[in-house]
């Protein structure tokens, strides 16, 4: 969807049916942050024979990097993002078809 976002939103307050925001995910605001954390952190996956991890440094540096010195949230953070990083390799696993590396 990505640039084309307020295209589709145009269409559908014009009263067009637009089946891809009908299917989008609705994020909660206090999910936002997360979301995009996971999204940034994603792209620092290591590159092999299959899906990797983010790694918990990468993570660390987010941190550092965004000046989230609260431990609890550190904590946190990292929490949220092996969870849905954990998620997001179950499902990329199930629609390859491999079991490997990255799958619990």
């Amino acid at each position: 969807m990505g640039d084309n976002l307020d295209w589709f939103i145009s269409l559908q307050e014009s009263g067009e049916k637009v089946p891809i925001l009908e299917e989008r995910p609705y994020i909660e605001d206090y999910a936002i942050f997360y979301w995009s954390a996971f999204n940034i952190l994603s792209c620092s996956r290591r590159v092999g024979m299959g899906n990797s991890y983010v790694p918990l440094t990468e993570i660390i540096a987010y941190c550092d990097l965004y000046l989230i010195r609260d431990v609890e949230s550190r904590i946190f953070l990292s929490e949220v993002i092996t969870e849905l990083d954990s998620f997001y390799l179950s499902e990329s696993n199930k629609k390859s078809g491999k079991v490997g590396k990255g799958s619990k």
